[in-house]
């Protein structure tokens, strides 16, 4: 499997699987509310708390190795637990781990000790076997499991096991019992304690994995959780699915919330109705109107960890493929005007994108300025040279016209913005003919891993808040850069930046690995989005994960 979380972000944010959040119910209705509240607080009197919540897709896997969507991370944040996770104000927070770990080895050591009181929903206790399993099972080139990347340079041997050089018993991982997890890393990882957060290194129970064979994490009953939820009555062509309150959960007594019932909402406008309808509680919209908004005070903004672009196939063919010229790539880029693009399509529910990395991502260690505004703005819209650069490349490729594709997927907001793009670059470069083509998103991952395609619209969403989790994305050898996009250059600088222990230089290293991408642009920028979100006021401490996606339930409670 390949390029999954590429789709992913563009189902969320070009209008595809826009409401891949949660929506939720407080009460039935008004009389409830007020009852309740005339009953007091006590907890024999208070009623259980129980909310609706909403999917735009289909729940598929709830296996670590599958989990590609957000409707799937949202489900294995709620109902599994990794050595750490996110907390309120999205502060890292200790997990399975009883505290943090002991570091040797010049940062190159870490022991984890596992909580005495760690459980599988079974009722089995969680084990360092069950991270060395799942770990192992992850690198194991045989699965293709989609995350495999990020153990690449990270975990001792990793990269050597996903290059089918060594086999995945040698990855740096050791259980020294069953509560002591020792890991040992390639070179030291500042960010280490972030890419722990993900569903790429959440453990599995070896003999429960074992009994349920090709079946497991297919149906909520082939599943085990170890997080504040329990999954129920799931399987992967349900529409419906309920998380409970997991009673062999370790912080059990900080989860208020007793059960949450997902439905597969699909569409904006049924969100909205049902939200002014009162039976949804929190819903997110893709292209809200602005009266909408204006008139409606529950409504909030919340930026995103992500940024939408026009990537290039850049691959050499046998067939004529004017996309190897750089100078064409830059007009192409400089001649969108991705404001008003924002303001036309999008009615300004997103950002302009001056690069790859968006806005709020990470700050500088030392100044604490934010990455986006420390660093260069690249492909600015300039219409007299992107026509400057457009006539070079046509002499360079001896050519007097360049017939290209966009292809998109097959939604409303999607094909607003070929539409806008088409025209754009076309009044823009005489001697361009842009054709544009709106397919299923399964069909689009088709065309990219076969690289049938010129130029795609989609986009890319922090894994964790580091610019390594986009810049990584570009080099030789990720299995996610299907561009035919290659850089020794850029490779290195990359390279270095994870290698060296100093935090300010590192950062230098990752501005300079930006500039050295767009020197040779293998896409475009064109902006980052904003989550608009209609949410009733009866909750409290439904966390955003930093990536503006998905969400955690542990700490909500009624206001």
């Amino acid at each position: 499997m390949r390029n999954y979380k590429y789709y992913l972000v563009s189902l969320l944010f070009v209008g595809l699987f826009i409401l891949s959040a949660c929506s939720f119910r407080v009460f039935e209705n008004q009389e409830d509310k007020e009852t309740t509240q005339a009953m007091g607080n006590t907890n024999e009197d208070k009623p259980k708390l129980k909310i609706q919540l909403m999917e735009q897709k289909e729940l598929a896997s709830l296996d670590p190795a599958d989990s590609i969507q957000t409707v799937s991370f949202n489900a294995l944040v709620n109902s599994m637990e990794g050595l750490y996770r996110y907390g309120v104000n999205n502060q890292l927070e200790l997990g399975m781990a009883e505290r943090h770990p002991t570091i040797s080895n010049n940062g190159k050591t870490y022991e984890f000790t596992i909580k005495e009181d760690a459980y599988w929903s079974n009722g089995n206790p969680v084990t360092s076997y069950d991270f060395e399993f799942a770990w192992k099972r992850m690198v194991d080139p045989e699965n293709q499991a989609f995350y495999r990347y990020l153990f690449d340079d990270v975990i001792l041997n990793g990269s050597k096991i996903l290059q089918g050089k060594m086999n995945p018993d040698e990855l740096g991982i050791e259980s020294v019992d069953a509560k002591t997890l020792r890991v040992n890393l390639e070179q030291e990882t500042a960010h280490l304690d972030t890419l722990l957060t993900l569903p790429a290194f959440l453990p599995i129970n070896e003999k429960f994995y074992n009994e349920t064979g090709n079946e497991f994490a297919t149906r909520s009953d082939k599943t085990l959780f170890n997080g504040p939820f329990v999954i129920e009555d799931w399987s992967n062509i349900e529409n419906e699915w309920t998380l409970r309150k997991n009673s062999n959960y370790w912080d059990k007594k900080n989860v208020k919330l007793d059960e949450a019932v997902f439905k597969v909402v699909k569409t904006s406008e049924t969100a909205l109705d049902y939200f002014m309808q009162n039976k949804l509680d929190r819903a997110v919209i893709s292209k809200p109107e602005s009266k909408t908004i204006d008139n409606n005070t529950f409504v909030k903004k919340e930026p995103t960890s992500a940024t939408m672009y026009l990537k290039f196939n850049m691959k050499e063919t046998k067939e004529f493929n004017p996309l190897i010229n750089k100078k064409l790539r830059k007009a192409l880029g400089i001649a969108i005007n991705n404001r008003q693009f924002v303001s036309s399509v999008l009615n300004n529910n997103a950002v302009p994108s001056t690069g790859l990395i968006p806005t709020g991502l990470s700050n500088h260690p030392t100044t604490g300025i934010d990455f986006r505004e420390d660093s260069s703005s690249y492909l600015s819209h300039d219409v007299r040279e992107a026509r400057s650069l457009f006539q070079l490349a046509l002499k360079e490729l001896e050519q007097e016209e360049i017939t290209l594709e966009i292809v998109a997927d097959d939604t409303p907001i999607a094909i607003d913005s070929l539409v806008f793009l088409q025209r754009n670059m076309m009044r823009t470069l005489p001697g361009l003919n842009i054709n544009i083509k709106s397919v299923s998103f399964k069909q689009r991952m088709i065309l990219d891993e076969t690289n049938n395609y010129s130029i795609q619209l989609g986009g890319w969403g922090a894994d964790y808040k580091d610019p390594v989790t986009f810049l990584e994305l570009w080099t030789s050898q990720n299995p996610n850069n299907t561009s035919g996009y290659s850089n020794t250059q850029f490779d290195d600088i990359l390279q270095k930046a994870k290698l060296t222990i100093d935090k300010n230089k590192r950062w230098d290293y990752l501005k300079e690995a930006e500039k050295t991408l767009f020197d040779n642009p293998p896409l475009v920028p064109l902006y980052q989005p904003i989550t608009t979100i209609f949410e009733k006021e009866f909750f409290d401490n439904i966390i955003t994960i930093h990536d503006g996606q998905t969400i955690s339930l542990k700490y909500v409670y009624r206001k």
